[in-house]
């Protein structure tokens, strides 16, 4: 990543379940596990995506049709839960995540596996409030970046 090597580096794999709900609880307690860590300076960075549905995307391109308007009703949703201060709260409201109907808009029911990286970093927030820092729009869709 950089010539100087001063930076350590350590790659994590993502945690899979049986099922979805069980996919989400496990990378959101990799996350708890992390923020003792992010609370003594290290940088937890999780690289997915708010938004993934290639297909619906290409078919946009090539049909010229726009992104969906739920993918933006799940970015709202997202700036909403990471903004809360409370861990605990905010991991609870995260495991709900399928409860929102644009989430399946956003993330294809059984292709979720580009948004556990949030799930990561938003549990590694402990009591921090988290915040959009950045909204890019593109060909693909919205996709926002986040901090804790």
């Amino acid at each position: 990543m950089r010539p100087q090597a001063d930076i350590p580096i350590v790659q994590l794999s993502l945690l899979k379940g049986s099922n979805e709900q069980e996919t989400t609880d496990r990378n959101l307690k990799l996350g708890q596990a992390l923020e003792h860590f992010r609370d003594l300076g290290y940088a937890v960075v999780g690289s997915g995506g708010s938004y993934h549905d290639f297909e619906t995307a290409f078919k946009g391109m090539t049909e010229r049709l726009p992104i969906p308007a739920a993918a933006d009703d799940f970015e709202d949703y997202l700036v909403s839960v990471a903004s809360i201060a409370g861990g605990d709260e905010r991991v609870q409201a995260l495991r709900n995540w399928r409860k929102v109907p644009s989430s399946y808009v956003a993330h294809v029911e059984g292709h979720a596996d580009h948004f556990w990286p949030f799930l990561v970093a938003a549990g590694s927030g402990g009591n921090n409030p988290g915040k959009r820092v950045e909204l890019v729009r593109n060909f693909v869709g919205p996709m926002s970046f986040f901090e804790w």
